[in-house]
């Protein structure tokens, strides 16, 4: 994690001072940034006590987000020359910081809705910290930029300013309709080949060598399973040993055709009191007698002292006496004892059971009272499939909250004209995944959950500095700070692509490839509302 927020932090200001080619304004950047941070760590640490790991990686990861409402502020600040006013800067970006405020923290307080501890502190984490760098962009950078710009990069917002107006000459009038309805086509094919799989098993890179000794080790110590095991529980000491032992009776048929190689259960040590009293009787009646020792040709005293013991067992081994001999601590796992609420358990391990006698171990501990199947694995993936399943339902509603807030501001045709890029930037990454024959898991949704109120920004970015642009230079400098946006977004998240953690990764992977074609395709929501202007100019006449 460290590495990640030093590659981030180095690459966002070396591309900073290659635009802005000013080290004052990077570093007024980082501090907006480090306050925003620092703030989220103080509010995370108050309300949760502890930072989770991946709350690390999203700190390293929102140095990206945050600065990019700095650099909006740069941009006006460099494209207004001679003529800048500090507040006259803020006015001028505020409505377009605001929209991307709104639309980031609804993203990230549905991530922190999600049912997971962790993913809530990252949600609280992310939106303490882009909040905090908002006010200080409109509060703090005015009054360290009291001054015009010494000297402007005209040459670089020449340059994009020409290539925006090649981007918007390409997708004039109505071709800006077709293409999206083109990468729609496009992306159908993509969408059909989509498939998922939620095994936890995936998200876990581990080293095959040491997995394949820690296989051996289980295997020689008699250790080995452990994320499947029966669940049995009782009222007393008693009702638990009499269930452990019908269940492993039962087990027997699986042991005889190879499904289950062996079964461990405390009743191989400490048989319930009814077995040990039955075993005593038929002990009593066929191998017990003071003529049975003499025959066997002990000596007087050891046979004196196989009669004191047999008179003296009355009362059944308990599991209390056995768990205090030394010889039980291989096993001592096997029992759990009295649980909070008030009942015994106990577990029964089914050594190498085969994949196919899963479901059959289940169906067996169903018919057994007080007998459950755990599959610790099955029931964490089975987990995760259910969160998959609704998070598609909420990446649905965030768009719904997104048109809401984008009509309050542009209108409903403004909204879903604001609106498509991200949404088309959305359908490619889903179609990217089918395209490669990449399942898709949670991770990959809230990924897209982030991309959809991240993205988002770039068109409103556009839309608001568009409007404001009063020549070409200053239209291109605005395009040059969505770039610069999209950029420190890739550098930040993209970075997570890298890791050795498969469920970073491929959160990471979604993220780039959403964020890139979301900023690519920003500029055709100004067509796009060109054309609807036309169609409202058209309905109104």
């Amino acid at each position: 994690m460290h590495l990640i927020g030093a590659v981030s932090a180095l690459s966002i200001a070396l591309i900073m001072c290659w635009v802005f080619r000013s080290a004052r304004l990077v570093a007024f950047g980082f501090l907006s940034t480090a306050i925003g941070v620092v703030c989220a760590l103080a509010v995370t640490l108050a309300l949760f006590g502890k930072l989770h790991l991946l709350t690390l990686v999203f700190g390293a990861s929102l140095i990206g987000e945050a600065v990019d409402y700095s650099i909006q502020y740069f941009v006006a600040h460099l494209s207004m020359g001679r003529d800048w006013d500090p507040y006259k800067g803020v006015r001028s970006v505020r409505a377009g910081l605001t929209m991307a405020l709104g639309t980031s923290i609804l993203g990230y307080a549905i991530l922190a809705a999600v049912p997971f501890p962790a993913l809530a502190q990252v949600g609280c984490f992310a939106i303490v910290g882009i909040g905090v760098a908002y006010a200080s962009v409109l509060w703090l950078l005015p009054a360290l930029l009291p001054q015009a710009a010494k000297r402007t990069p005209d040459r670089l917002f020449a340059r994009t300013g020409r290539l925006l107006a090649c981007w918007r000459a390409a997708l004039h009038g109505r071709r800006a309709v077709v293409a999206a309805l083109l990468i729609v086509i496009a992306c159908v094919p993509g969408w059909l080949r989509l498939s998922s799989d939620d095994d936890i098993h995936l998200l876990v890179r581990r080293d095959a060598s040491l997995a394949a000794q820690e296989q051996k080790i289980r295997a020689l110590a008699g250790f080995e399973g452990g994320s499947q095991f029966f669940l049995i529980q009782g009222i007393d000491e008693e009702t638990v040993l009499q269930r452990a032992e019908l269940l492993t009776t039962r087990l027997d048929t699986f042991i005889d055709d190879g499904r289950v190689r062996s079964v461990q259960s405390v009743t191989q040590f400490v048989p319930s009191a009814r077995t040990q009293r039955e075993n005593l009787r038929l002990f009593d009646n066929h191998a017990w007698s003071p003529e049975v020792l003499r025959t066997a040709g002990l000596r007087d005293d050891v046979a004196r002292g196989y009669e004191a013991a047999h008179d003296a067992a009355s009362a059944p081994l308990g599991v209390a006496a056995w768990l205090a001999v030394p010889l039980s601590a291989p096993y001592r796992h096997l029992w759990l004892g009295q649980m909070s609420t008030g009942q015994f358990a106990a577990i029964v391990l089914p050594m190498g059971a085969r994949a196919d006698a899963l479901a059959p171990l289940k169906r067996l501990a169903s018919s057994l009272p007080g007998t459950s199947f755990v599959d610790k694995a099955a029931s964490v993936s089975g987990a995760f499939g259910l969160y998959r399943t609704q998070a598609a339902w909420w990446l649905a509603a965030a768009f719904a909250a997104l048109l809401v807030s984008f009509a309050w501001r542009y209108g409903i045709r403004g909204a879903c004209v604001l609106a498509a890029p991200v949404a088309l930037a959305v359908g490619a990454a889903l179609a990217m995944f089918g395209y490669v024959g990449s399942p898709l898991s949670l991770f990959n949704l809230l990924a897209l959950m982030l991309v959809l109120c991240v993205g988002s920004n770039y068109a409103v970015f556009l839309r608001e500095g568009v409007m404001r642009a009063s020549a070409a230079e200053q239209a291109g400098a605005v395009w040059t700070g969505v770039l610069l946006s999209a950029a420190t977004a890739l550098l930040s998240f993209g970075t997570l692509a890298f890791t050795s953690m498969p469920a970073l990764r491929s959160f990471g992977a979604t993220l780039s490839a959403g964020i890139a074609c979301s900023a690519c395709l920003s500029p055709m929501a100004l067509n796009l509302f060109a054309v609807s202007r036309r169609a409202t100019d058209g309905d109104a006449q």
